[in-house]
């Protein structure tokens, strides 16, 4: 649809003003870095861009293989699930029902740009997931390489029993995804029936994660696996003991993390002017 020449004014306007604004942060960064002044003096929050949402609407019983979530990362982008024994991967009362074995995936490259950070989050329920000692067992939240298409190319976090949570790194080919580290226990009483809120942020250029929130409680733990290279789908799965258990998780979101304002005003006004060409 054609703007008004008064709309492309409006437009036109908040691209400069973005502009002028993001010139005048680097500025004054460089002016307070010149006094020797700390970094809190010139930082801004950051700004996110939702890549991916999908809140699991629909039927109960819908496949997710092959389902478009709410906001996709492209144009025919779509979930893409693989299970063990034909394990159910379906809708259930706008959650993603997972069967016992089973991972689901969606490509977010060329999604966004400008940015390294990426944050993740969903709600997870363990459901009746078993847990039999292993540390591979869990809710999944997390990534996938470009070739991954099992749970051993799984990277990213589990979600235990008592509500621990396990760093999980893929592993060579047809193997198990290697836990990399134990984060701090949940504090206080953990239901695994009930939905809990998991939310975390990497950066592909130092493979780092940070801002691990788990019921609002924060966790931290230190890695440099979150690769470009190991984050081309965002994931989701369930791997569970014994045949015939599911885990569930629900409002999945991934997002790219624009540290400056400014640059996201820019995206946002460049994004409007794509629609309507």
């Amino acid at each position: 649809m054609k703007r008004s020449s008064g709309e492309n004014w409006f437009f036109d306007a908040g691209r400069e003003i973005a502009m002028f604004t993001k010139l005048l942060h680097h500025t004054l960064a460089i002016y307070v870095l010149t006094l020797g002044l700390p970094a809190w003096f010139v930082a801004s929050p950051a700004v996110a861009k939702v890549i991916v949402r999908d809140e699991f609407n629909g039927t109960d019983g819908t496949k997710i293989h092959g389902r478009t979530p709410n906001i996709a990362p492209a144009a025919g982008r779509t979930w893409q699930s693989i299970t063990v024994k034909d394990f159910p991967r379906t809708i259930a009362s706008h959650r993603a029902k997972m069967g016992a074995i089973s991972i689901a995936t969606l490509d977010i490259r060329g999604s966004y740009a400008k940015t390294t950070k990426i944050s993740i989050s969903a709600t997870v329920n363990l459901g009746s997931v078993v847990f039999d000692g292993h540390d591979y067992r869990g809710v999944y939240l997390g990534f996938e390489s470009a070739d991954g298409a099992t749970v051993g190319d799984f990277t990213g976090l589990a979600v235990q029993r008592d509500g621990s949570l396990h760093l999980l790194v893929a592993s060579a080919r047809g193997g198990l995804p290697v836990m990399a580290g134990r984060l701090e226990s949940y504090v206080g009483e953990f239901d695994p029936t009930a939905d809990h809120t998991l939310s975390y942020t990497i950066d592909t250029a130092t493979g780092a994660i940070s801002d691990i929130l788990f019921d609002g409680q924060s966790k931290s733990t230190t890695t440099d696996v979150f690769t470009v290279a190991h984050t081309a789908k965002a994931a989701m799965g369930v791997y569970s003991g014994a045949d015939n258990t599911y885990g569930y998780i629900g409002n999945f979101v991934v997002q790219s993390v624009h540290p400056d304002p400014a640059a996201a005003v820019l995206i946002i006004v460049d994004e409007q002017r794509e629609r309507e060409k």
